[in-house]
């Protein structure tokens, strides 16, 4: 564990499982580790289950092994068959869990159990934190705190037990704690810059265009705008995914172009067809113009003038 292989831990870790299904929860639980921190698609769910899959081996076998064995010394209440009492009941005795000497004290025995089951609840609780940080932050990886260390902060009231090396034989590295991936301060500085680089552009091409592009440098002075405002918000929450980021860019930029260059071809467009329509209207007058000073125009208009009379003329009549 002490270089970061975690594709070859996890698959060790996963013939542990497949040899010993039910005593293999610290298995589990450092797979969980590697799992986090590998990486991958489905990285946060697969160490979710290897998590779930330790704490119900804990709840479920470990602990109430514990359980029974603590009850059978406190109660001395073995139930044992016919001939064999004197012996198991003795053994109980032998492990009582007071001394002798009428003090009250529990013996080395009991205080073993007693510290095993409390180290136990311990690696639960610790599981229980994982799936909260998980669950709470997007971008998370998990660190390995010494035993010694994590216990005194979880369990202040007694003292480090004296037999954590029995843990560590049975596959225990550490307790797992997940915490919020930090953000690198180059990523925030790359989008700032990104964000400034694009503000320029935007406004360049909304200044010297003279309008022919002014919907396209307004698309691009907000998209840089609005990685600004991202830069802020990631320096500030310590959330943020390149990912993620790309992808949104992708789409939004795309948009934005696609809808500046079209309002630029529609105001184009519009320019053409105003320029042709008073075009055509200064042609078909102009033709009409000289229509009217020919021959045949004068003929068509003395026509016109003769009919205009003649149903004035009805008129009166």
């Amino acid at each position: 564990m002490l270089q970061p292989n975690y594709s070859n831990a996890i698959s060790t870790f996963g013939r542990a499982v497949s040899l010993d299904p039910v005593f293999c929860y610290n298995a589990y639980y450092n797979r969980a580790y590697c799992r986090i921190n590998d990486g991958g698609k489905d990285a946060k769910a697969k160490t979710a289950d290897d998590l779930s899959r330790c704490a119900d081996i804990l709840q479920e076998v470990i602990l109430p092994s514990y359980m029974q064995i603590y009850n059978c010394i406190e109660n001395k209440e073995l139930n044992p068959p016919e001939g064999s009492g004197s012996v198991r009941l003795g053994l109980v005795s032998k492990f009582s869990s007071k001394a002798e000497d009428g003090q009250g004290q529990d013996t080395p025995f009991t205080t073993q159990i007693m510290n095993r089951l409390n180290f136990l609840y311990i690696q639960l609780h610790s599981i229980s934190e994982a799936h909260k940080k998980m669950n709470e932050h997007k971008d998370v990886i998990a660190k390995f705190v010494p035993i010694e260390e994590y216990y005194r902060d979880n369990n202040k009231e007694d003292p480090v037990p004296d037999h954590i090396d029995g843990f560590r034989e049975n596959g225990f590295v550490g307790f797992v704690k997940i915490e919020k991936k930090p953000v690198p301060w180059w990523a925030i500085f790359t989008v700032f810059l990104l964000g400034a680089l694009q503000t320029i552009a935007g406004a360049a091409l909304i200044v010297f265009s003279v309008g022919s592009l002014t919907s396209v440098g307004t698309g691009i002075l907000s998209e840089g705008i609005s990685d600004i405002a991202l830069g802020i918000q990631a320096a500030v929450t310590g959330e943020f995914s390149w990912s993620e980021y790309l992808q949104g860019k992708a789409i939004s930029l795309g948009i934005s172009l696609v809808l500046g260059f079209a309002g630029a071809a529609v105001k184009a467009i519009a320019k053409v067809a105003t320029a042709a329509i008073k075009y055509a209207t200064k042609a078909i007058g102009t033709i009409a113009t000289k229509a009217a000073s020919t021959t045949l125009g004068k003929i068509v208009m003395k026509g016109v003038g003769y009919i205009g009379r003649f149903e004035i003329g009805r008129a009166h009549v």
